[in-house]
């Protein structure tokens, strides 16, 4: 299996301490479907590529079209 290493596979702890933030808040952005959920690695754990959590921040950081129009 060839995997791209800028495309490698992450955990939560990796995550949070990339983007600086709480594993309460990678959690609470997970159950709102901010970030999608991750894929099997073990009985328990999950992992997330890197592009599926930068797509997931980048979603977030844009504009509400809401907030345009008001």
């Amino acid at each position: 299996m060839d995997v791209n290493s800028s495309d490698r596979y992450l955990t939560v702890k990796q995550i949070c301490e990339e983007r600086q933030i709480s594993a309460n808040s990678f959690y609470r952005y997970r159950k709102a479907n901010l970030i999608p959920e991750g894929e099997p690695a073990g009985l328990r754990g999950k992992r997330w590529k890197r592009s599926v959590i930068d797509a997931a921040f980048a979603t977030m950081q844009k504009p509400k079209a809401s907030a345009l129009t008001q």
